[in-house]
């Protein structure tokens, strides 16, 4: 199998339920227990004089991601701490003391492992908030991440 090039669409899914997040030049394809939600908050609107409620609106629009990354890999270490830099032995990363530039992943997972029917949701404006280690002999290494953002954009296909 050659190389695939971030950014490239997958021919097939590479397990079953599977899916993978793409921060545009970087691909973290070994997802597992990932969560989207769509996060409203509501406001009781009331009449003056009246325990009664006239109206209830929706307020506070937030999108959260979280997913466990199946295997250690430096790119959202990067994306998370802000700086890097490289050698010719590794990377060292540290943490930017500063506004992180926002991010644009896109998360794409197939219905019923068709190719045909992919569904992609694209997070505008992202930041990643947490990015926690575990490391267990059953499990090898993962990666929890979750991750906030302004907006979301659904695409589906075929279904």
């Amino acid at each position: 199998m050659p190389l695939t090039l971030a950014g490239t669409p997958l021919a097939n899914a590479i397990t079953f339920n599977s899916g993978y997040l793409d921060f545009g030049n970087n691909r973290i394809v070994t997802l597992d227990n990932v969560k989207i939600e769509p996060l409203v908050t509501t406001a009781e609107l009331r009449q003056l004089n009246s325990i009664k409620m006239v109206a209830l609106k929706r307020k506070g629009f937030t999108v959260k991601l979280t997913a466990k990354f199946k295997s250690w890999n430096k790119e959202p270490f990067i994306d998370y701490f802000g700086t890097s830099s490289s050698d010719s032995t590794g990377n060292l990363i540290t943490f930017f003391d500063g506004q992180q530039t926002t991010l644009n992943p896109v998360f794409t997972a197939y219905v019923d492992d068709l190719t045909t029917k992919p569904f992609q949701c694209q997070l505008s404006n992202a930041v990643i908030e947490s990015l926690p280690l575990t490391a267990s002999v059953e499990n090898y290494g993962e990666v929890d991440v979750s991750i906030t953002a302004v907006d979301i954009s659904i695409y589906v296909k075929g279904f």
